[in-house]
């Protein structure tokens, strides 16, 4: 349901009048779905991001002769459209690197058409504002450093759009088996685990790092040798 607008402007040519309607503050609550304006037009409603409103009433202020049409007025809200789009992923990749999908996700949460959506974030990945393999192979390398397995990894890889199989030497080049038993072994040997259950413990902190079932059963076990007093 659609929260009250806390302000409406009236903009009027001739015989043609149309009303854009802006969203209360409180409009938003906990969902993720932003509020959008109303524009209202022949008792037609055409909802649209804040923004683009916006930048439409400041066109309608900027321009010698005010919109006259339905049909200048719906061409001017697409013109509104494609540029705040593509400001919004410009803002957004400035702080930090997108997938392709994460891109999409938000413009739509804004409001954004699907085609608007579509042709922006084509746009970002031909000028390779967004690169969805170079995202992926730093988002890996990044991850390895901090710990993670490769389980885990791909299971985030997925959540962000990325195929973790599309990724340039998935996943041999990242997590050579020895590799990743050696590296289970150093995060156990920095790992403080109390008695009792000390091996199972450990088999589940690994696997909850994203390392595989044998990789950590296998480590655990290195550990439970190497420690004389522990109850594993």
């Amino acid at each position: 349901m659609r929260k009250q607008s806390h302000q409406s402007h009236t903009h009027a040519a001739g015989d043609f009048t149309w009303e854009v309607s802006y969203p209360s503050k409180q409009a938003s609550g906990f969902s993720q779905r932003k509020p959008t304006a109303t524009i209202e037009v022949d008792e037609r409603k055409l909802y649209v991001p804040v923004e683009v409103a916006r930048r439409l009433e400041k066109y309608e202020k900027k321009v010698s002769f005010p919109i006259s049409s339905l049909a200048e007025l719906v061409e001017v809200i697409d013109q509104a459209e494609h540029t705040c789009a593509w400001e919004k992923i410009i803002s957004l990749v400035n702080r930090r690197d997108y997938t392709s999908f994460e891109l999409e996700k938000r413009l739509h949460l804004r409001g954004y058409t699907e085609a608007v959506v579509h042709e922006s974030v084509e746009k970002a990945s031909k000028t390779h504002l967004v690169d969805d393999r170079r995202f992926g192979r730093l988002f890996v390398e990044s991850k390895i450093r901090l710990g993670w397995g490769k389980r885990k990894i791909a299971l985030e890889l997925k959540k962000r759009g990325l195929v973790p199989e599309e990724i340039e030497g998935w996943p041999e080049a990242f997590f050579p088996e020895d590799d990743q038993y050696t590296h289970a072994c150093q995060l156990l040997e920095h790992k403080t685990l109390r008695p009792p259950h000390r091996y199972q413990k450990a088999v589940r902190f690994l696997v909850g790092r994203g390392f595989s079932y044998g990789t950590a059963m296998r480590a655990a076990a290195t550990a439970a040798e190497n420690d004389s007093d522990s109850e594993l």
